[in-house]
């Protein structure tokens, strides 16, 4: 059997098939043996005899040359690129480190997959938010009631601050320096850092708001004041918990700063 293709179909005569750079005619009636009329274009199979004379000719099934496009493909990809990408997840593995690759693999999903803290919004109502949707919400500036649009937010510079937290752990096998290792302790030190600028920004927003009272009312409104801010943040801490990304992102900086540890004092 050859493969080839309709160069002329029979509405107006005998037909013209192609293949291996050769040009067969053919008839409805006496080649042709597909439920479908041939179309120019078409894929076709073609029977010929010891002597090359064509016999018949019937369509391919599309579908099934699919199908056996991609199989071949998969087969090509398991003989040549299994092996490939094998000596190349090896030689990752081997200058990375298990540990070091584990405890990077933990921290993206705690960053960017679980939610690092739950509200409740209203009644029943929660939304989970992970730290990326955390750091886009700070940027936005427009508190909870900007929820709906974190889709399409912007995480700022502290994004890319998460990013270059995220891969620090490589350092060591970048820059050719034992300090190299310091990169390992990056992931907890950006988590330390978003948690200082957190409640150093909230400690002004109420030292802002005891100001103003007592500006136009002087201390016995600051006090009032000083009341209801802690009142709020109460509430507002009642309404939030911590959830698994959170403890993941937690667990896995602090194992990355231990092998950070032990990086330094084996270069020592």
């Amino acid at each position: 059997m050859r493969k080839g293709k309709i160069l002329r179909d029979t509405q107006a005569g005998p037909g013209l098939a192609s293949a291996d750079g050769q040009q067969f005619i053919f008839t409805l009636e006496e080649h042709w043996r597909s439920d479908t009329a041939p179309r120019v274009g078409m894929a076709v199979e073609l029977a010929l005899d010891a002597h090359g004379t064509l016999q018949t000719l019937h369509a391919v099934d599309v579908l099934q040359q699919a199908q056996d496009g991609l199989k071949g493909l998969g087969a090509d990809l398991q003989q040549r690129g299994l092996p490939v990408l094998k000596a190349l997840s090896g030689t990752v593995l081997q200058r990375v480190g298990l540990p070091t690759l584990a405890g990077m693999a933990a921290l993206a999903l705690g960053w960017l997959v679980f939610s690092t803290l739950t509200v409740r919004v209203g009644g029943s109502l929660t939304q989970s938010l992970s730290l990326r949707d955390l750091l886009k919400l700070a940027h936005m500036a427009g508190g909870l009631e900007m929820l709906g649009g974190l889709e399409r937010a912007s995480t700022g510079w502290t994004g890319w601050l998460l990013w270059l937290a995220l891969l620090a752990p490589l350092l060591p096998q970048l820059v050719p320096s034992r300090w190299a290792g310091w990169g390992l302790f990056a992931p907890l030190g950006f988590m330390l850092a978003m948690a200082l600028a957190a409640y150093f920004k909230l400690k002004d927003s109420l030292g802002a708001v005891n100001g103003a009272a007592q500006a136009f009312g002087g201390a016995q409104a600051a006090r009032m004041a000083q009341e209801m801010a802690d009142a709020m943040f109460s509430q507002m801490l009642q309404a939030m918990s911590l959830g698994l990304g959170f403890y993941l992102a937690t667990a896995a900086a602090l194992w990355l700063a231990v092998q950070g540890a032990l990086a330094l004092r084996k270069s020592s």
